[in-house]
């Protein structure tokens, strides 16, 4: 296409009236023409499309305050006995992060507690002595009854068992989320505590 033939006509943002005529008659000319279109853009870039920019920076760091806020890692670091038959909620005495004040590592110290209303990943580890006898059940359960999702195995002979549970669901301000346990081996069996990863609670928030 010869250049004498093209016409300059944005679709958004800019003015509209910029158009090369005929080929221009020199060097200095077509730079002036390219540089009224580059100051344009220029023009552009700093009012609409900056405050666009601005704008999804800020929704970009309200994101990440809210997903920051909303969500709480606990962990147990002692053992603790689980008895035989029993659903048992599992205590997290310690905390890696608790964003809103979701988690109490002394009062009710097995729940996270919901204070925004949303969608949240929910993942609860446990690790069971080693014993052979009978099955190995972890649960996540919401306000007491409600079970949201289990797992079972049955036991390991020689060595511990470890499970995880994981699930999405949208949740409720006051809700509150446990990790429990259930073993039937005879008599009570320990879920370990050592480290941070053998009695875990995680509960995040993903959205609306």
């Amino acid at each position: 296409m010869a250049i004498g033939d093209f016409n300059y006509t944005p679709t958004d943002g800019l003015d509209n009236t910029t158009s090369f005529p005929s080929k221009p008659g020199s060097g200095t000319a077509a730079r002036a023409q390219f540089m009224t279109v580059l100051n344009q853009i220029k023009t552009f870039m700093n009012g609409t499309q900056k405050t666009a920019i601005n704008a999804n920076e800020t929704a970009i760091a309200e994101y990440g305050t809210d997903f920051t806020n909303n969500q709480c890692i606990v962990y147990n670091n002692a053992s603790q006995a689980i008895a035989d038959s029993t659903l048992t909620a599992l205590a997290m005495n310690t905390e890696v992060v608790d964003g809103d004040t979701m988690h109490d590592t002394v009062t009710n110290n097995s729940r996270v507690t919901i204070k925004k209303a949303g969608t949240y990943q929910i993942v609860a580890d446990a690790t069971y002595d080693s014993n052979a006898t009978g099955v190995r059940r972890l649960y996540v359960r919401k306000g007491g009854s409600t079970i949201l999702k289990s797992i079972f195995q049955n036991a390991v002979s020689g060595t511990q068992t470890s499970m995880s549970v994981s699930a999405a669901e949208p949740l409720v301000v006051d809700n509150y989320i446990e990790a429990v346990a259930y073993q039937n081996s005879g008599g009570a069996l320990n879920v370990r505590g050592d480290t941070t990863y053998a009695c875990r609670l995680s509960v995040i928030r993903l959205g609306d």
